[in-house]
């Protein structure tokens, strides 16, 4: 794969690196090719098993507590150590990955100290953005005007849309926010059929 999109958020539900219904829908209405979008989450590779790709739905109180866990885990050297040559072995061949980092999922992926040489090919659209750094990377982050959590943070947004902490995905804004965002990275759009 030559162009990669795909989500890094943290998981709500540890056993499962399957996207949501609605990360699902946002992934499918991206412009871009099929055969670029990965329609799995972070870590990208889990046991082989059943429950791992199915997706099962957990309450907000249980999705907050295995969220702040692991944004927590991913700032102790356990977490780079068992992820980081995850995520390069998985991207290796890539040469521009688009991440949409939700929530935590900037700062697990700044966490991980990533080489330049990586960071080089990676563009990131961070909505709802919960970190304490931004990567050497081209990045473009989105608040929610409704954004509590977000603003807490104080990374400088790029753009605004309406929108709580839980709700980007559910707004043509935030998609055509990414849409732009594409494009001033050089991220292929799907090519019309004539």
């Amino acid at each position: 794969m030559k162009h990669c999109i795909t989500f890094l958020t943290g998981q709500s539900n540890p056993n499962s690196m399957t996207l949501s219904p609605i990360q699902r829908a946002f992934l499918q209405a991206i412009p871009a090719d099929e055969s670029h979008k990965l329609y799995c989450n972070f870590p990208y590779v889990m046991p082989d098993s059943q429950k791992a790709m199915k997706y099962s739905e957990v309450s907000i109180l249980i999705a907050s507590k295995n969220n702040s866990l692991q944004y927590l885990f991913s700032r102790m050297p356990a977490f780079r150590r068992r992820y980081r040559q995850v995520l390069l072995e998985r991207f290796k061949s890539v040469e521009h990955l688009l991440l949409l980092t939700g929530s935590c999922g900037l700062e697990l992926f700044v966490n991980l100290d990533l080489p330049q040489s990586f960071l080089d090919r990676v563009s990131i659209f961070a909505y709802g953005a919960v970190a304490r750094r931004l990567p050497d990377c081209r990045i473009m982050i989105v608040r929610g005007h409704n954004d509590w959590i977000a603003a807490l943070w104080r990374l400088p947004p790029d753009h605004f849309v309406s929108s709580g902490h839980m709700d980007y995905l559910d707004r043509e804004e935030t998609l055509m926010a990414l849409t732009s965002f594409m494009r001033s990275v050089q991220f292929p759009e799907r090519v019309a059929a004539l």
